[in-house]
């Protein structure tokens, strides 16, 4: 972005402190490293969901979003950050965690469900919920994000909060990309379907 409107940015961040952020990057340049650093300064938790993708492959980093609160990121995007594609996922997540300095970071491996690190470097796994009714995993991890980062905010279990993404996620993929909103009911119902 230009420099002028990295400003307008910054000087809009800069009005108030923030009980939590949820931040989405895709990598196409609006984020700027000043930015973060703001966003870093206003903010009581931050969440961060950064992605790999075609046109940012080979110049989008996580490193940027170091010590923040959160990050959620799916294996691949975790392998190719640590260029290693055949340690084992647990191991890359630990050493991942304690270099970057997150409080956690929540690796989301499909069908193998997902997996929490702590700043602890504490593993927490969740399952994958079957679900027959799959049509589009585009905005799964963005949906898991929405619920989880609360829920850490907020200094729920570690268990709880990573069960309640992955079934916020898996009502997701229900869905056409981002079409429907999460709904509460639902996710309740969902919950207490499980917990039979």
């Amino acid at each position: 972005i230009l420099d002028n409107d990295e400003k307008k940015i910054i000087n809009f961040l800069s009005k108030k402190k923030y009980d939590m952020v949820i931040l989405l990057d895709y990598g196409h340049g609006l984020i700027t490293k000043k930015i973060i650093q703001k966003l870093k300064k206003v903010s009581n938790f931050l969440a961060v969901n950064a992605q790999i993708n075609s046109s940012n492959i080979g110049h989008h980093s996580i490193e940027k979003f170091n010590n923040s609160n959160l990050l959620i990121i799916n294996e691949s995007e975790l392998r190719h950050e640590a260029r290693d594609k055949e340690s084992d996922i647990e191991i890359i997540s630990k050493k991942f965690a304690k270099n970057s300095k997150f409080n956690f970071i929540i690796v989301t491996m499909g069908f193998k469900g997902s997996l929490l690190v702590d700043d602890n470097l504490k593993v927490t796994r969740c399952p994958a919920f079957e679900n027959k009714e799959v049509v589009d995993k585009v905005g799964a991890g963005d949906t898991m994000l929405s619920i989880i980062a609360p829920l850490f905010y907020l200094k729920n279990n570690n268990l709880t909060s990573i069960l309640c993404g992955n079934l916020a996620g898996a009502i997701s993929i229900r869905n056409l990309a981002n079409s429907k909103s999460l709904n509460k009911v639902k996710l309740i119902n969902y919950y207490k379907t499980i917990l039979k």
